[in-house]
């Protein structure tokens, strides 16, 4: 019973390469590079990363899935304080953050290969 349950969970699951073109390469490449970032772009963004947010589960497994969230909360957070523009924000500094997080969904995916 709990083999067929398991297999039944498993079937539901997007394919690695499916999820990657679909949802997480198209997610990363939505947010702005620190030479291009204004308030203006980082507010398309956000709704861009809120619009394909909502395709990023399933993915291929749970590990994969918590840190591609993680990522997500980050750059939706860094593109709302951009778009906010207060003053002093530091768009760099999130945004290397925001790449040591892509660098641990980028881990996973080696992992996998």
């Amino acid at each position: 019973m709990i083999a067929l349950v398991a297999a039944s969970c498993a079937g539901d699951r997007p394919a690695l390469t499916s999820w990657l073109a679909e949802v997480w390469h198209p997610m990363v490449a939505v947010v702005p590079t620190p030479t291009t970032a204004d308030a203006d772009t980082c507010a398309k963004a956000l709704a861009r990363l809120r619009e394909l947010g909502e395709t990023l589960l399933p993915a291929p497994d749970p590990d994969l899935a918590e840190a591609a969230e993680s990522w997500l909360r980050r750059a939706e957070s860094l593109t709302f304080d951009c778009a906010s523009d207060g003053p002093g924000f530091d768009y760099s500094s999130g945004h290397d953050e925001l790449a040591g997080h892509a660098a641990e969904v980028a881990a996973l995916l080696d992992h996998r290969s």
